[in-house]
């Protein structure tokens, strides 16, 4: 950001591959309400710089690390193709057992 080279480390909760579209899914969970408007304000300041950088986009990277990835076919390792990615904040604001997605952000490689 900037012009200098930032990263933040994050842990995803989930992460789906479908034909070759990647879908990376942040849970928040909590017994108020959280809203698009909202959300932010319960990210670990690890997750606020990552989602700061996720969103504007600027020469982004994202890896697959450790072996959860595995799941997905996604080895550790692997460099998630961007033009193909979307990064979801997802909520069951109340402890509904429903989860909904709040916020979708597509992901593009610059």
């Amino acid at each position: 950001m900037n012009g200098n080279e930032v990263s933040a480390r994050i842990r995803i909760d989930n992460l789906t591959n479908a034909n070759g579209r990647v879908d990376l899914y942040e849970a928040k969970f909590s017994l108020e309400q959280i809203t698009e408007g909202n959300f932010a304000r319960s990210f670990t300041p690890n997750q606020s710089q990552a989602f700061s950088i996720i969103t504007t986009g600027t020469n982004v990277s994202i890896f697959v690390r450790g072996q959860n990835g595995g799941r997905a076919n996604l080895p550790s390792g692997t460099e998630i193709d961007l033009n193909n990615a979307t990064f979801n904040i997802v909520t069951n604001n109340g402890q509904s057992g429903q989860s909904q997605v709040i916020k979708s952000v597509p992901l593009k490689q610059n």
